[in-house]
């Protein structure tokens, strides 16, 4: 990574800190006094019967930090993929068809890892997908957004970013999205 692109992303996130930290009223104890009461952002009575309201309110700020911490992620990517390639975007809307049976078995493909937790290796899950297209006539639209979308000269990277540890729900969706890209791009490896 360059220079230039190092300092791009701690800009980032110094304004991204310190955005967070403004909007929770996180002041130095000392001037603590001064400040307005902050509330806590939604009832909670069966929490506040059994935590304090300085516990509760560190609750809030820790869970809306983890949630925007989430698009940190996707941001300093993009700005890394800008260096890279010469189209990186974030929240990329695909739009196209799908043939009914690629979609077909992109459910039954996720269905299986939902209730069995089967798991294949994703190239033979991209290679069912694409000998169900093969031939289908009838399309379907279904357009997905994804986190991240780089293009290279000859090849397309669509990209899920989940937190460390995502829940089984997170990963099947990660995987329907990623299967219906090849649906709705109609390609494999390695140009998808």
């Amino acid at each position: 990574m360059n220079l230039a692109t190092r300092i791009r992303i701690r800009q980032y996130l110094c304004d991204f800190i310190e955005q967070l930290l403004t909007d929770y009223r996180i002041v130095p104890r000392e001037q603590f006094h001064k400040r307005p009461k902050v509330e806590i952002p939604q009832i909670q009575p069966f929490h506040e019967a059994f935590f304090s309201r300085p516990l509760l309110l560190a609750s809030s700020f820790e869970r809306s930090f983890s949630t925007r911490l989430g698009n940190t992620f996707e941001v300093c990517a993009q700005l890394i993929g800008k260096e890279h390639f010469p189209e990186s975007r974030r929240k990329y809307s695909l739009r196209g068809t799908a043939a009914r049976a690629a979609l077909s078995t992109i459910d039954s493909i996720v269905s299986d890892i939902g209730r069995n937790g089967m798991t294949r290796p994703y190239q033979e899950l991209v290679d069912n997908v694409a000998s169900a297209y093969a031939g289908d006539e009838e399309a379907l639209q279904r357009p997905v957004i994804l986190d991240l979308f780089l293009r290279s000269e000859t090849t397309e990277f669509y990209f899920e970013m989940k937190s460390p540890q995502p829940n089984k729900d997170q990963c099947v969706e990660s995987t329907r999205k990623l299967l219906r890209v090849h649906a709705l791009r109609r390609g494999g490896f390695p140009r998808i």
